[in-house]
């Protein structure tokens, strides 16, 4: 029901000097070069916070509109259109290219 209601979540990092860097790395890689990824992205199951130990990142669900005002490309079609997209954008390789899974902590949070 909350994935009908909210088709989108974002990822949020706190940007101060106990950041690391995989952490404020996982924001460059939403979709359309934002911090939103589909809420069914398989991305999820790996990153979701808290992620690693002590990780203090954040996920906000957003509807379809909240994504397009950001500049969801294919939230702004399934506005325009009402239909929801065909071929969803996932972008769990492109994340975990970059990020190492698991943590060097060993520490695996959130496993959904």
């Amino acid at each position: 029901v909350v994935r009908n209601v909210f088709p989108y979540a974002r990822y949020v990092s706190i940007h101060d000097e106990r950041a690391r860097d995989d952490h404020l790395m996982i924001e460059a890689f939403g979709l359309d070069g934002t911090n939103i990824f589909r809420s069914d992205d398989p991305m999820w199951q790996m990153f979701t916070p808290p992620w690693d130990f002590n990780c203090r990142c954040g996920k906000v669900f957003m509807t379809t509109m909240q994504a397009a005002k950001k500049g969801v490309r294919e939230a702004m079609a399934w506005r325009e259109t009402g239909e929801p997209p065909t071929y969803p954008e996932w972008r769990a390789e492109e994340v975990r290219s970059e990020v190492q899974w698991p943590p060097e902590s060993g520490y695996i949070g959130q496993m959904i």
